[in-house]
């Protein structure tokens, strides 16, 4: 068998070559696979972020509507404490109007009273004269 130096040279070349180019191979096919390992758990924990950011929404969406209904139950109460209020101050109108009316009801019988006890007094002068009156001789 007869090596010649040169076919040795070229297969040495190729060998290398072949080598070099399944290192390079080796080498993209590591990178590939590790950004590709890394891409999928930054997928994962992509996806685990939005099931928790989905979960809390629901939550808030449940608070929400919680709240809203404490919200309106207040709402309902404060129209009804409104509506209290509202027909007691009618109400306190109509006695103050009342009141009023049976104030100056009052004040006029009052003076009626005044009137009357004075005729009665006056009666009562009058009548007494008229006893006296009878009384003496003339």
């Amino acid at each position: 068998m007869d090596f010649d130096l040169d076919n040795l040279k070229t297969a040495g070349l190729g060998l290398g070559a072949a080598l070099s180019v399944g290192l390079n191979g080796w080498l993209a096919f590591g990178r590939t696979w590790v950004r590709t390992k890394a891409s999928n758990a930054n997928d994962s924990q992509q996806i685990n972020m939005l099931q928790f950011l989905s979960d809390q929404v629901k939550e808030l969406k449940t608070e929400n509507t919680h709240l809203r209904d404490e919200i309106e139950e207040r709402d309902q109460r404060i129209r009804e404490y409104w509506k209290t209020i509202t027909e007691t101050e009618s109400r306190l109108q109509i006695v103050e109007s009342q009141l009023e009316a049976l104030k100056q009801q009052n004040e006029s019988l009052r003076e009626e009273l005044r009137e009357l006890v004075a005729a009665s007094t006056n009666m009562s002068c009058e009548l007494a004269r008229i006893k006296n009156a009878e009384r003496m001789p003339r």
